[in-house]
């Protein structure tokens, strides 16, 4: 059971006059001194729309204790708040620097990339004399609004486009304009590839030829050096032949007598004549 005869935050009795109050957050007796009725919670709770508890108090509140406490932690916690919303404010002003310096970054290079592919650039300077003119005039029949920045880059930049596509096309049409002279380099190569290839072959067959020729020389060169020694042969065999041929008359000449006398030597000299003969000429040995 509760203590009602004395106030549980400064410890007055309670009399006629000073009646007990319950505060709704500790649930203590409290005096008219110590309990605030009018106090707002910062949660948006307020004391005159809470419910009386059980007819002991007429208006519900807080004591001065969970008045302090409450507003205590509301102010830890708004600090709190406060902190975090500082590091978030922080983090998004980073982020915006860091998103403005990527933008003039950004902003640099469209100014750089529309230099570079402008028509008074030294990458169209190769064109067309009139081209450029064309060009030229386009350009200044334009007119950029200075107020616009970002409006006079794109346009900007889509005219660089443009002149970029007629660079790219001009390159295409040298390009193939090379393609074909490289078709037409590339078949004079294969037929002078061609003709070369019948020269070799025509060199190859001639070659073969001298070859043959040169063995068929050297073949009649012995065949002549081998007719040459049967000639000296014969020469020899002839001569040989005649001297045999006249020693035999010489021999048979004085009678018949003596012929068939010595026939029978004569028969024995012819053989040995003969065996001469074979050992001069080996060609023709028995």
């Amino acid at each position: 059971m509760r203590d009602l005869k004395a106030c549980g935050v400064c410890g007055n009795a309670f009399t006629l006059m000073s009646r007990p109050k319950i505060c709704r957050q500790c649930k203590r007796s409290c005096c008219v001194n110590c309990v605030d009725t009018n106090y707002v919670s910062p949660r948006g709770v307020s004391p005159r729309n809470a419910n009386k508890p059980n007819g002991q108090a007429d208006s519900p509140g807080l004591c001065v204790d969970c008045v302090l406490t409450e507003a205590t932690s509301h102010s830890i916690s708004v600090q709190e708040d406060l902190d975090r919303t500082e590091e978030i404010n922080r983090g998004l002003k980073l982020e915006l620097k860091r998103q403005l310096v990527a933008m003039e970054k950004f902003r640099g290079f469209l100014v750089e990339f529309c230099n570079a592919f402008a028509p008074e650039s030294a990458l169209f300077q190769e064109g067309n004399t009139s081209e450029n003119n064309d060009v030229h005039e386009s350009d200044a029949d334009k007119k950029l609004d200075q107020t616009q920045p970002i409006a006079n880059l794109v346009a900007r930049g889509q005219d660089s486009l443009q002149n970029l596509y007629a660079r790219v096309r001009r390159l295409r049409s040298d390009l193939d304009a090379a393609n074909n002279d490289g078709n037409g380099l590339k078949r004079a190569l294969a037929e002078t590839r061609a003709q070369l290839e019948a020269v070799a072959a025509e060199r190859d067959s001639l070659q073969s030829s001298l070859y043959e020729i040169n063995e068929s020389l050297l073949r009649l060169e012995t065949e002549r050096q081998q007719a040459a020694d049967l000639r000296r042969d014969c020469e020899a065999l002839r001569a040989r032949c005649h001297k045999m041929e006249r020693d035999y008359n010489a021999r048979t000449s004085p009678s018949g007598t003596q012929t068939l006398l010595q026939r029978g030597d004569a028969r024995e000299e012819q053989a040995e004549n003969w065996r001469w003969f074979a050992m001069c000429c080996p060609r023709f040995a028995f």
